[in-house]
């Protein structure tokens, strides 16, 4: 896997995240390629998720992203991906990036 291109950035908050949150995908600038992957951080405290497009994610369900890890390198399907905030005031950046084999 290689990065080909770097397409945007979010950051999710407290206020985005208490309750379950998609993504917004930033295409690509002057190509408007659609982000493949994303490489994700959690601040502060942990986040949930949940990416099958049926689950909804709680505080206690959900794959669990923690704070202080290497950023997160997601490949699945960014338009399934939802998030909440474990507890606390919680920070997701987010990159999104094209990526290929």
């Amino acid at each position: 896997m290689r990065i080909t291109a770097v397409c945007g950035y979010q950051q999710l908050t407290a206020a985005n995240l208490a309750a379950s949150f998609a993504l917004t995908p930033v295409k690509q600038a002057g190509t408007g390629q659609a982000p493949n992957a994303a490489y994700m951080t959690a601040s502060a405290t942990a986040v949930r998720y949940t990416d099958d497009g049926t689950t909804t994610p709680t505080a206690a369900i959900g794959m669990r992203l923690p704070v202080g890890i290497a950023p997160f390198l997601y490949q699945g399907n960014l338009a399934n991906f939802r998030a909440i905030l474990e507890s606390g005031s919680p920070t997701l950046d987010v990159t999104y990036l094209l990526v290929s084999d």
